[in-house]
């Protein structure tokens, strides 16, 4: 899709288009949250449907040719990533965890038969990550061994929908499926005090939860399995629940767009939606030529958006703006 040359005003400040395709073998597509980027590298790293981990060129879209494909016994469900160790984790169907080493090349499994009920891992720090087992129960490991601390969701135990890691205010955001969503202290290890809880729809699970800085303004944004995107504003240090977007469809994944204070966001359709933060704001619906796109991830540096398809081994890049 080539942007409207009708408008040239509109056009300037923001017109995604779709640049280029990346197309593999099989047809297995991309499950959630398990494309990234790596900026210094400039390498796209993907774990299709299909048991495997793969890197390519995030320019040429080729495969990457100091980069073995790595197979798994089972296919990713979840991905985060370190950029203090160069180390990404994966966490797989199969109820295993493993830690990827990009400097070194090597994988290593660090959580072996872990249930894969919510497969969700997040670093919390350099060697130490947080993880859901048994749909309540959240666990903080490590890189070092195998050992792990237990921590219930909650008074209630609650079901775990999602977690989301502040490393650098060292918090944990844990999702619940009850709308809430917990604030853990995380610079108290192994002890996880809670510093917050802000409370959400009883009907609606936190699917996806994300933490942003919008014009010096902290704020906190969930997306519901009700369709509703809900939005706090932290001001010293409380939660004041700023409105409740109604969508049309689930959001599958989501990103903050920094540089146009813009959520854009994914529904396991062919277009993605992006808002205007944070009045919520519909600013543009964009068709990225693909059948079912489930995942949206930001190429930092390239003014542009990878999304993936559930449907097949697809990836498109959008550009978020042309350059003339």
């Amino acid at each position: 899709m080539q942007p409207s040359q009708g408008n040239s005003k509109q056009t300037l400040l923001f017109a995604p288009f779709v640049i280029n395709t990346w197309e593999g073998k099989s047809n297995g597509g991309f499950c959630y949250n398990i494309t990234s980027f790596n900026e210094k590298n400039n390498m796209i790293i993907t774990c299709p449907s299909h048991n495997s981990i793969q890197f390519y060129d995030a320019t040429t879209l080729s495969h990457f040719e100091e980069m073995e494909t790595e197979p798994l016994d089972s296919s990713v469900r979840d991905m985060t990533f370190c950029p203090e160790t160069e180390t990404y984790l994966f966490r797989t169907l199969d109820g295993n965890i493993y830690a990827y080493d990009l400097p070194n090349k090597t994988l290593k499994n660090v959580q072996k038969n872990v249930n894969p009920f919510v497969p969700k891992v997040v670093f919390i720090h350099s060697g130490t990550y947080a993880f859901s087992v048994d749909s309540n129960l959240l666990c903080i490991g490590n890189l070092r061994n195998e050992n792990c601390v237990t921590f219930t969701s909650g008074k209630n135990r609650r079901f775990i929908c999602s977690l989301e890691s502040l490393t650098k205010r060292k918090l944990l955001l844990v999702g619940l499926d009850c709308g809430s969503v917990i604030l853990y202290r995380t610079d108290r290890l192994p002890k996880l005090p809670v510093l917050g809880l802000i409370r959400g729809c009883e009907k609606s699970a936190a699917l996806e939860v994300k933490s942003l800085i919008i014009n010096g303004k902290e704020y906190i944004l969930a997306a519901g399995c009700d369709n509703k995107i809900r939005i706090w504003h932290i001001i010293k240090g409380r939660m004041r629940l700023l409105k409740a977007i109604q969508m049309k469809e689930t959001v599958s994944s989501m990103v903050y767009l920094e540089d146009y204070k813009m959520l854009a966001m994914a529904h396991n359709m062919n277009y993605l939606r992006f808002l205007q933060l944070p009045c919520g704001k519909l600013e543009a619906r964009v068709d990225v030529e693909l059948e079912s796109c489930t995942n949206v991830f930001l190429l930092k540096g390239k003014n542009a958006l990878e999304v993936a398809s559930m449907a097949g081994d697809i990836i498109n890049i959008v550009q978020l703006h042309p350059y003339w």
